[in-house]
């Protein structure tokens, strides 16, 4: 069973009640995140808590896959197949976020998307990890701690990650790569396709990835003028919560109708599409694909 992690008193009072009515069985631990008086420090505390959380769950030898919750997994992949490689941890490509490390570096790993084998080393990388993600505030980013610290210690081989025959559009690194760790020798690491593991936008000319090969799709935030038409949609919808869930849930639908098995997008891009006018049009159509399902 997988059990649930409990961050706020509201969480912990409703699926408490849950247990004690009988009505359903769920098994969860609690760890409160703190608050703060911002939103930015609720959410930057609860990166601090995810990785006391998963080395926890490393050192009681339990490996992980770390994923956010807006990732869609587009088909399945037996994670033995992440356990049984010769790498301590396993990361997704990001986008240009922190943009020091993308100019230093000519990648950026995402936070949101990572196998960790409860090894010694993994363990002994996320101590290290934890300890610049405390800063004695016990917040952070978790995706600039990750960075700042693999661009100082690992031993990448990707020299070429800037060479014009490994980027396609946007300067993006498309291909994946391994390295060692010069802190802690013994771990060893992997970075997915781009394919493999997709992080790209709705709005700029890119491809689909390929069905065959993409397993996870982790797009990023809507365009401005589909957030604020959404928005006004939602608020003649019932039983929708949140202005952040409502997006998040409307980002994974739109997805799977602009870049799915038979997207706007991608049926467009395979040519069986007539008329067109490009990205935005197409992104139009899922918009209201997602709308007709609601």
């Amino acid at each position: 069973t997988h059990p649930l992690t409990l961050i706020d008193p509201p969480a912990v009072e409703h699926f408490t009640s849950i247990k004690n009515s009988s009505r359903s069985h769920y098994r969860f631990e609690t760890q409160i995140v703190d608050n703060g008086k911002r939103r930015k420090n609720k959410v930057r505390s609860l990166w601090y808590n995810r990785i006391l959380y998963s080395l926890n769950q490393l050192k009681s030898n339990q490996s992980l896959l770390l994923t956010d919750v807006d990732n869609v997994f587009m088909r399945y992949e037996p994670l033995s197949n992440f356990y049984d490689s010769n790498y301590d941890a396993i990361f997704a490509l990001e986008g240009k976020f922190p943009a020091h490390i993308f100019d230093q570096m000519g990648f950026v790993l995402c936070g949101g998307m990572t196998f960790l084998k409860s090894t010694n080393a993994t363990i002994q990388v996320m101590e290290k990890l934890l300890e610049m993600c405390d800063g004695g505030t016990k917040r952070c980013d978790d995706q600039v701690e990750w960075n700042n610290m693999l661009a100082k210690d690992m031993n990448w081989n990707s020299s070429w990650a800037r060479h014009e025959s490994r980027l396609v559009g946007g300067d993006m690194v498309q291909y994946g790569f391994e390295g060692v760790n010069r802190a802690f020798p013994d771990f060893k690491a992997k970075v997915w396709d781009r394919d493999f593991a997709w992080r790209g936008g709705f709005s700029t000319d890119v491809r689909c990835p390929s069905l065959e090969t993409n397993w996870v799709a982790m797009p990023y935030n809507l365009p401005h003028d589909v957030m604020e038409d959404l928005k006004q949609f939602h608020e003649t919808q019932k039983g929708i919560f949140g202005d952040i869930a409502k997006e998040k849930l409307a980002r994974i639908h739109i997805w799977a109708a602009f870049c799915g098995t038979n997207g706007t997008q991608r049926v467009s891009y395979d040519g069986k599409k007539s008329g067109g006018g490009g990205v935005r049009n197409t992104l139009y159509e899922a918009v209201e694909v997602y709308k007709a399902t609601l």
